[in-house]
């Protein structure tokens, strides 16, 4: 069993004690490190990114399976998103970064010691763009928002990220309700909360249970994951999707371009919605000057990982 080169902890071992069955091919510098101190170092290496474009490459990075983590998600990409990885690596041609996603899931299985399992999933994509990028105009992000929630076959939720929201709004949610903190000179739609879901149907997973196939139809459908923020009372200070350093602060990179968080599910349960599709064909279709912000190409996010991000970083219990 191979120990870290820097703790002496198993490097076959996940965080919580679990055995990795693949072993760590990421970059160079992470090789020999076990994935608790891998992780806190790929942290800190988001966190001291100098701008957005290099959060960008990192992010490539994760979903080329380079690195650990993205900026919400402390774990390998999930095997159920593998498919999609060619849509949402060229969505970051235009800005885009992707932070969560969920594929259409319709299924009825027997496993041993369950029983029978049925499962329903909607498709979302969660996502950031910037509205202070040189190289975005943020009348474009307004156009893009505006054709989101004019298709009527998703539904749609848009809040100002990087912002501290007070925790005791209600759930009486509007279609638009200005909750951002208003900053001088960006008083504008583009940092209102808006959302064309309801607060109480926001469930994007359910399942069930039985001994039988037959004893599925029976059963009450349990709600097990939801889209995210379809209701301004669940914005929180502690709401934030752009990341967080090892010490809690938000990545500078992220809060320097003031991005808004834009959710987008298929309205119906049986819509299986290629949602990544969806959003490459607006931004086309709209000649939006999001394209070509920056070259799919992660040299620079690899660099800035073996070299800034190092850090001080170690393991923790």
């Amino acid at each position: 069993m191979a120990a870290c080169t820097s703790c002496s902890k198993p490097t076959d071992i996940d965080p919580f004690g679990g055995i990795i069955a693949t072993p760590y091919t990421g970059i160079g510098s992470d090789i020999g490190l076990c994935r608790r101190f891998r992780q806190n170092q790929q942290i800190d290496a988001w966190a001291a990114a100098p701008d957005w474009n290099v959060l960008l490459r990192l992010n490539l990075l994760f979903l080329r399976g380079e690195v650990d983590v993205n900026a919400n998600y402390v774990a390998p990409l999930n095997e159920e998103s593998l498919p999609f990885v060619p849509g949402l690596i060229k969505l970051h041609e235009y800005g885009i970064l992707t932070c969560d996603s969920q594929p259409f899931e319709k299924s009825s299985e027997f496993i041993t010691g369950k029983g029978w399992v049925q499962k329903r999933q909607r498709p979302y994509l969660h996502f950031m763009l910037p509205t202070l990028h040189p190289d975005i105009d943020i009348e474009s992000v307004d156009d893009l928002i505006e054709s989101l929630f004019a298709d009527r076959s998703i539904l749609v939720s848009v809040y100002s990220e990087c912002c501290e929201y007070d925790r005791t709004i209600t759930s009486d949610i509007r279609f638009r309700w200005r909750v951002a903190p208003l900053t001088t000179g960006r008083d504008r739609d583009t940092y209102l909360f808006r959302t064309n879901a309801f607060w109480n149907k926001e469930t994007v997973t359910i399942c069930r249970r039985a001994k039988t196939s037959k004893g599925l139809l029976k059963k009450a459908w349990k709600e097990c994951t939801f889209f995210p923020y379809t209701s301004a009372a669940f914005l929180t200070p502690h709401t934030n999707q752009c990341g967080s350093a090892n010490d809690g602060s938000n990545f500078e990179a992220a809060v320097a371009m003031r991005p808004v968080a834009i959710g987008i599910m298929a309205r119906n349960w049986g819509a299986d919605i290629d949602l990544q599709d969806l959003l490459l064909r607006y931004c086309k279709e709209m000649a939006l000057t999001l394209t070509s912000v920056l070259k799919v190409e992660s040299r620079i996010g690899r660099q800035h990982m073996n070299s800034d991000g190092q850090g001080s970083s170690g393991c923790s219990e």
